[in-house]
């Protein structure tokens, strides 16, 4: 009887899938006018969250030694994106803008799913081509 395991690219998309909801949260936090759109999305991000969570206790597949390379290209890639990201807000920074830490939040929290979503997009496209180091 074959176990019912969880894929890498499923693992990472859970991932990129859960930052998401989070980015979306903080974002109607900060950003939003109205308060009772922001609590439905507080109560449908939650009920996500926990699926997602109790998805992740499920068995999940070994990485392979071709998936753990595949993987630390991707995370390479991606490593260099979010400094080439930092680089570019810090240049487009003026000294006269001022956030407020849950503006500061809400911009980490969707380059976080960005970089995340650009992982998953990498492992699946390094892992259908091959890799070639």
């Amino acid at each position: 009887m074959e176990e019912n395991k969880v894929s890498v690219k499923k693992q990472l998309f859970l991932e990129a899938c859960m930052w998401l909801f989070v980015a979306i949260s903080i974002s109607l936090r900060e950003f939003s006018l109205n308060s009772k759109v922001i609590d439905y999305v507080y109560i449908v991000t939650s009920i996500v969250l926990v699926i997602f969570i109790f998805l992740s206790f499920k068995k999940q597949e070994e990485f392979d030694e071709m998936s753990r390379e595949i993987l630390g290209k991707a995370n390479e890639m991606c490593i260099k994106s979010i400094i080439l990201i930092s680089i570019g807000f810090s240049v487009f920074a003026h000294n006269d803008l001022i956030f407020t830490s849950g503006q500061v939040s809400a911009i980490l929290a969707i380059i976080i799913f960005i970089v995340m979503a650009l992982r998953v997009v990498l492992f699946t496209y390094y892992d259908k081509k091959g890799i070639s180091i």
